[in-house]
Parts: C-alpha cells; sequence; structure tokens
C-alpha cells in the first residue's frame, strides 16, 4: 500500500490496475489489483496511455470504471516532477494551466488537445477520450493562460452504482477516441 501520488509509472508497468482504499486524492492510499472485481464496491485505477498534441507520448491512470464523464475518469499524467491533473474537485492552490504546463515542460499549444486511453479493459471496453482543457471548478480563477480553464461539470442526478447525468453536456468534451 502506498499514497497515490507516490505512485510511479514504474509501478503502473508492474501493476497496471490500483485499488484505491480511501480518502481524496490528496490523502488516498492505493494497493496494487489483479482486476476490476469489486467495481460497484471500490474506486479503481489503471495505466493510461497519453499523446500530446505535438506527439509526445506519456503514461499515468484513470479510473475506468466508470466513463460516464470526466469527474469520474479523472486522468492524469505521470512526470518525474509529478502528476499533472486535468481535473479538480476543489480550486487548486496553483495556477492552472500554467502548473500543467510546468509539470509537462510544454506551452499549452503542445499539450491540448491530449488523446488519452486505458491499456486495461474494463467490462471489454477501453475507456478512451480526448482533453482540450483543464477542468477547474467554477469558483477557481484563471491564471491568464489563454482561457484553457473551464468550469468542471457536475452531477446532478446518480442513475445506478456508477453511472450519472450531467446537466451542462461537459462530458461530452470525451470522445471515444481509438486513435492512440
Amino acid at each position: 500500500m502506498k499514497p497515490l501520488y507516490d505512485l510511479t509509472n514504474i509501478d503502473l508497468q508492474k501493476h497496471p490496475i490500483w485499488m484505491i482504499e480511501g480518502g481524496p486524492d490528496e490523502q488516498a492510499i492505493i494497493k496494487p489489483a489483479e482486476n476490476f472485481d469489486c467495481a460497484n464496491e471500490r474506486a479503481y485505477i489503471a495505466r493510461t496511455k497519453f499523446k500530446l498534441a505535438d506527439g509526445t507520448e506519456m503514461f499515468g491512470y484513470c479510473s475506468p470504471t466508470d466513463d460516464s464523464g470526466l469527474d469520474y475518469i479523472q486522468p492524469v499524467i505521470i512526470t518525474a516532477n509529478g502528476h499533472a491533473r486535468f481535473w479538480y474537485d476543489n480550486p487548486p492552490n496553483h495556477p492552472e494551466p500554467d502548473y500543467l504546463c510546468s509539470l509537462l515542460g510544454r506551452n499549452v499549444d503542445r499539450i491540448f488537445p491530449v488523446k488519452y486511453e486505458c491499456e486495461i479493459p474494463f467490462e471489454g471496453h477501453h475507456v478512451s477520450g480526448i482533453l482540450n482543457q483543464v477542468n477547474v471548478p467554477s469558483t477557481a480563477t484563471q491564471s491568464g493562460s489563454r482561457g484553457f480553464l473551464t468550469p468542471s461539470p457536475h452531477t446532478t442526478l446518480h442513475a445506478g452504482p456508477h453511472r450519472a447525468v450531467h446537466d451542462d453536456g461537459a462530458h461530452k468534451e470525451l470522445k471515444n477516441s481509438h486513435e492512440l
């Protein structure tokens, strides 16, 4: 078991699926898992491949067991300098997308759009999509970096143990893409 933010790409190569034991991202504890056996009761993350706008391939993770919206998938690229997030539940304590650019060592034009695909299928499906910005709560302020911050979608109705309905269509930004 280890803190989520100590997870490395080497860890994901050795164990491509991890079960989240609890706590928000900042305090989450994870452990390797063989499969998604308890997907109705537990949260999981799995190794994910990312392709930046400039063609660079990177790796990290996402939560593939519910693909109903970015707020559930929450893709993250793991870098040597930290975890590069594209979704925030709460306003970050640093300006975005400046922080993302710093972690990835690129300007915004070389990052977005970002294609991603989870390497581990869940129920026969590889979760994939396209990210066009960093998504933050509407209470966060922009950093002035070309307007790539947008308010995050919010869930208004749960339609089952792992499904949600979003009232603003924001999860339509997640286009199925198998072009990675």
